[in-house]
């Protein structure tokens, strides 16, 4: 359910942005996403940028180019960790 709705709320981000700027954004700080503490999964918008840690109990202020947001860790225990979630690229 988490992920369903975050996608969606990503898609929503994205579409918003583009009817705005005639273009999609590599960077969730750029289109306003970001999930709520306590997310299971991790969310990669491009390849570029930095991901936004959530390691600590205090998410500091997000810095330029997010690309990607890892799972809440502080939450769910240091192995659980999805740092730098790495999509596989497919041909087809």
């Amino acid at each position: 359910s988490e992920a369903k709705t975050n996608l969606k709320a990503l898609y929503t981000a994205q579409k918003s942005f583009f009817s705005e700027k005639d273009r999609y954004s590599s960077f969730a700080n750029e289109i306003g996403f970001a999930p709520e503490r306590g997310n299971r999964y991790a969310y990669r918008v491009s390849v570029g940028g930095v991901c936004e840690v959530r390691s600590g109990n205090v998410i500091p202020v997000a810095a330029d180019a997010i690309s990607c947001i890892e799972n809440d860790s502080f939450r769910f225990g240091a192995n659980s960790q999805i740092a730098n979630p790495a999509p596989e690229t497919a041909t087809f």
